[in-house]
């Protein structure tokens, strides 16, 4: 005879909206609610408990960014690509290492769809565009013609993902969206970046 591991009760409140979707995602899963739940309960307590930070402090902030990003929030990702943005500003020797890690938590922001999370990553490549074509300037002032095209290579795929974010916007109907990316081609995009964003937005094929 199996042996009755649950030997507890517990009972609590939920809203009706939450219940529903416990339930779908239970019969989702192939599993009962109590199963689902018991789950839950499991992940969350597998999860390491972090020590806290001085409560109001910077790094009680940013430790509360993380653990909301993440959970897979928009919000908190954003706050943490404005944050790599901040510190660029304010420590211009690693400007490159913080406009990547800041386009890196824009990425996964846009994944929810927002348009002007979209927008706002588009603004961050265009940002290390800038910042490679210089690059490769001083390459080429260097003499080192192997960075200078480098550079000049990945400033070209930055402008060409900018395009992609922007058009992916205008096409679920952001009207500004659609503005910038006349704006951007007023201001003589090289036509390698609107090619690779061509390419960026065509499904790749299936093997024959």
């Amino acid at each position: 005879m199996r042996r009755n591991v649950h030997d507890a009760r517990v009972v609590f409140r939920v809203s009706s909206r939450l219940l529903a979707d416990a339930e779908r995602k239970a019969e989702a899963e192939g599993m009962s609610l109590p199963e689902l739940l018991r789950s839950a309960m499991r992940q969350q307590l597998q999860r390491p408990t972090l020590p806290k930070a001085p409560s109001g402090s910077f790094a009680a902030q940013r430790l509360q960014e993380i653990r909301e990003a993440a959970t897979g929030s928009r919000e908190a990702l954003m706050a943490l690509a404005q944050r790599s943005l901040d510190y660029m500003l304010q420590r211009p020797g690693v400007a490159m290492q913080c406009i990547a890690e800041a386009a890196t938590y824009a990425r996964l922001a846009v994944m929810h769809g927002n348009t002007d999370d979209m927008k706002r990553l588009a603004g961050i490549l265009l940002i290390q565009a800038q910042l490679e074509i210089d690059q490769s300037g001083i390459a080429e002032q260097l003499e080192d013609q192997d960075d200078a095209a480098r550079f000049a290579s990945d400033c070209n795929e930055s402008m060409a993902e900018a395009l992609y974010w922007l058009d992916v916007a205008a096409d679920i109907g952001d009207d500004d969206a659609t503005d910038i990316i006349q704006i951007i081609a007023d201001m003589g995009i090289p036509p390698e970046a609107f090619e690779l964003a061509k390419l960026i937005s065509t499904p790749a094929k299936e093997p024959a």
